[in-house]
């Protein structure tokens, strides 16, 4: 049976795995260590802005930021196309 991803580390702060997707996965292997929940969620949305910016061909098409924790729970989905309007204008 596969463990969770960061499974048998420790640390006094969880790690957050941030995956780019839509029908498939791009899977953030590093993660972060974050404090809790709410900042990986921050987070993830500062990514999607920046990814919406830099990366204009992923407009419109259904993807998001996916944040799991250390156990593989889904704790927040950024979608790209709805960050925009939370603190940056389009290009």
């Amino acid at each position: 049976m596969e463990q969770p991803r960061g499974a048998g580390r420790s640390s006094l702060m969880p790690r957050y795995h941030f995956d780019l997707v839509d029908s498939h996965t791009v899977e953030d292997h590093g993660g972060q260590i974050l404090a809790d929940d709410t900042i990986a969620e921050d987070v993830a949305d500062e990514l999607a802005r920046r990814i919406y910016d830099v990366r204009p061909e992923l407009r419109g098409k259904g993807y998001a930021i996916l944040v799991t924790d250390t156990k593989g729970r889904e704790v927040h989905r950024a979608p790209i196309d709805e960050t925009v309007g939370q603190g940056e204008l389009p290009n």
